[in-house]
Formats: structure tokens, sequence, C-alpha cells
């Protein structure tokens, strides 16, 4: 049984998914607004779970972690060859209408915000229906998310420090989230509308960006060719002539970004660092980092720290 403030305004819509599961969900506090639905609230669970839930068709909704998550807490999508494929959860998690997916997560408790927007609002500053676009609009968020994280982390803080006109500020912020959502979509059908002779379609650079984003060690070209369903030269010589660079440059380039984030953010040593990355010894980590970075590793975790 989920708990719930008795003075619950609007249907829970994680209190519904969650009802055939063991998570119990306490909400703190809900708000609805003219487009959409916020809820703060508290997920907690005593034992593993490995959980399937479907996003409701008539809602586009953001989860915001707002006390870590799991450490080994995995979420699985599916690709269009029906393979799944999985990945850590992130701090912001971004749900598409009628998404189907699964998570594994060892016993933990998070507080999370929830946001969602209403489809058909969605649909009107769209002015289209938003059909099978979304699933290429997702490689086009993660360039804007530190701009929905600051609507999000906003929304929040009003949440939290109830300030003058906080209701109208609310509004203001998430009518702002909607703006930043269609952008992403409309850049995404933009790109569609312009894809070159020989480049990649939207749905393939999206798996790549999944894929290679994904905190796991860093992917070889046979597997990002294999989901893609190309051969290596192909994926390589489309790839090339869509972005203008390598496929493995931009592999690279990622896996330097997410090896800066873990020298700063984390106290790994250098060799766990590097196995977690998927190099093959400390040293070839070391030598692509120096020749990315300009200094080594612990060098320049040094320079970070001071």
């Amino acid at each position: 049984m989920q708990n719930m403030p008795s003075e619950l305004a609007h249907p829970s819509p994680s209190v519904e998914a969650l009802a055939a599961t063991t998570i119990n969900y306490d909400i703190e506090r809900q708000v609805v607004l003219d487009c959409g639905l916020i809820e703060v609230g508290k997920f907690s669970w005593t034992s593993p779970v490995d959980v399937r839930l479907r996003q409701l068709d008539d809602r586009i909704s953001f989860n915001l972690a707002l006390s870590p998550r799991p450490v080994n807490g995995f979420l699985y999508k599916t690709d269009h060859f029906g393979r799944e494929h999985r990945r850590k959860l992130e701090r912001i998690e971004l749900m598409n209408p009628g998404d189907d997916y699964r998570m594994l997560l060892p016993p933990w408790q998070v507080r999370a915000m929830y946001c969602s927007i209403d489809r058909n609002e969605f649909e009107g500053l769209l002015d289209q229906p938003l059909a099978g676009g979304a699933d290429d609009w997702q490689a086009h968020i993660r360039p804007r998310m530190s701009v929905i994280g600051l609507l999000l982390n906003r929304i929040y803080e009003e949440l939290r420090d109830q300030n003058f006109a906080s209701a109208a500020a609310l509004e203001a912020y998430a009518s702002a989230l909607r703006i930043e959502l269609v952008r992403c979509l409309r850049a995404s059908q933009s790109a569609q509308s312009t894809i070159r002779k020989g480049g990649l379609a939207p749905w393939r650079q999206r798996l790549l960006h999944e894929r290679i984003s994904a905190d796991a060690p860093a992917p070889r070209l046979p597997e990002l060719a294999d989901i893609c369903g190309m051969t290596v030269r192909q994926l390589s010589r489309a790839y090339k002539e869509e972005t203008g660079k390598t496929l493995g440059c931009k592999i690279i380039e990622v896996t330097i970004e997410r090896a800066v984030r873990m020298l700063i953010e984390s106290d790994l040593p250098i060799a766990d660092i590097s196995a977690e990355l998927g190099f093959s010894s400390p040293a070839s980590f070391t030598y692509a980092f120096r020749r990315s970075a300009g200094v080594q590793p612990r060098e320049f975790r040094k320079r970070a720290a001071s």
C-alpha cells in the first residue's frame, strides 16, 4: 500500500505505476499545474527489485533525484532490434509517453521530484502530434541538459522554500521547461529533414549516443556497428560523413570527459577508473588522457583539488 497525504488533489502516476511492486512511495508534496503535475516524495524498498514499468501515454515526465540513486541501480531499454541495453540510472531521467523500461535495483531509498507535462498541451505548443519523433528526440536532449537541469532544480527550490509568488514562479519555470523540450524536438526533426545522403538516420545517431555515453566501459566499433545493424566500414564512413569526425575520436572524447568527472568527483584509484572506462591497462589510460588533456591523470586530479 502506497502512502500519500490526505490533501492530495490529483491521482499520483507514481503510486499507480508502483502499485504491483514492493517499492513504497511516500508523497511529501503534490502541486497540480495548468499544464502538468509535480510531486516530491521518497521511494524505498528493503530487498532487490527487478521491475518493469510503462510511462503513461498522456504525459512527458522527468524524475529528478534529490538524494543519491543506487550505486548499482540499472535501467534497461530495448532498441529497434529488440535487444536490451543497460545503463546506470542518471540524476535526471526523461520518460517519453508510452516508454517501456525495466529497472534492476539493490535495496535503497531515494528522494525524488516527479515533474510531468500534459501531452496534449505539449503538442499544442509543438503545433503537431508528438508521434514517433520522441525516440529521435532523446539524442538531442543531452546538449540542453544543463538548462533542463537548472529549470528542474528551480522548480524544486520553489517547492521547498515557498517564496513570494511561488505558484506563479512554478508555472513560469514549468512553461520554460516545456519550451526547452519543444526546441529539442524541433532540433531533432530539423536534423532528420536535413540528413545527407550516406549519413546516419536519427535513430542510429540516438543509439550511438546512448551507448557511447552510457556509464559502462567504452564501446568498440564492432559493438556499435552491431547496434546500428551495419558493418564497421559502413558505420565509420557514415559517421564521418554525418559529423565530420571519426567515430573513434568521438568515443575517446566522451571517455575522457567521463574520466575528468571521475577524477574530480570521486576518490577512485587511477587503476579502477581505467578499468571502469574500459582501458586495457592504467598505462594505456594515462597515455590517452595525457594526449587529450595535456597532463597525466594524477597531475590533473592534483590540480583540480588545489
